[in-house]
């Protein structure tokens, strides 16, 4: 019988060049070096002791499981609008990430305005975090200006020196919805600004869209 508390293996009676064995199975849930140490015994006298301590070692590696979240403030802005992005980066352990980065590229039709980083330096698309202790979290707070309609996703993803076991949390998006957007314009001319009374004169009437998109049902 195995007492997986006290870690005592009772076996009782063993004859001579009988042998046994106990598989036990764990789950590794430490980072870093592991020795694991095994001795045995019985009534008898033992002639050769040197063989009564064994142990075997395990090296877990540094592990992190970080993290990044996406926000944006308004999901429907208009074209031309201002709107900020908020990028949350965490570790959720166990150990300390280091060389932490998470990459958002805007998209087409996000144009840069400013950022604010709670932590590290943003540069060149590449918020660079430096490392996050276990249960730490940052903000990146990206500002731009809306220049394109439709559909604009922006993708966030982070990495870090250690082992992560759960990638599924390393990337996040979001994405907003600019309705379509025209620019009408009107210019009224007359060909005579002076005219004597009887005179003829013609107005004239231009109209121009200015975009991005295709206007419909105008009328003037």
């Amino acid at each position: 019988k195995y007492n997986h508390i006290t870690g005592k293996w009772t076996i009782g009676q063993l004859d001579s060049k009988g042998s046994v064995m106990l598989k036990i199975v764990t789950r590794v849930n430490a980072t870093g070096f592991t020795q694991n140490n095994a001795s045995v015994k019985g009534r008898e006298f033992d002639y050769n002791p040197s063989n009564n301590n064994d142990s075997a070692s395990i090296d877990v590696p540094k592990t992190a499981d970080v993290s990044v979240v996406k926000i944006v403030n308004n999901s429907n802005p208009n074209y031309w609008d201002t709107i900020k992005w908020t990028v949350i980066a965490k570790n959720n352990g166990p150990d300390k990430a280091t060389s932490v980065s998470v990459e958002d590229i805007l998209p087409d039709g996000l144009v840069l305005k400013w950022v604010n980083a709670s932590k590290g330096v943003y540069d060149n698309r590449i918020w660079n975090v430096c490392c996050l202790e276990k249960g730490e979290e940052q903000t990146l707070e990206i500002i731009c200006l809306v220049n394109k309609t439709g559909k604009i996703t922006n993708i966030a993803s982070i990495t870090a020196e250690e082992v992560d076991l759960n990638k599924s949390n390393n990337e996040d998006n979001e994405s907003i919805e600019v309705p379509l957007t025209v620019d009408l314009e009107v210019v009224k001319e007359v060909s005579n600004s002076s005219p004597f009374f009887g005179e003829t004169v013609t107005w004239l009437i231009s109209i121009k869209n200015n975009g991005p998109d295709t206007a419909t049902n105008v009328t003037s």
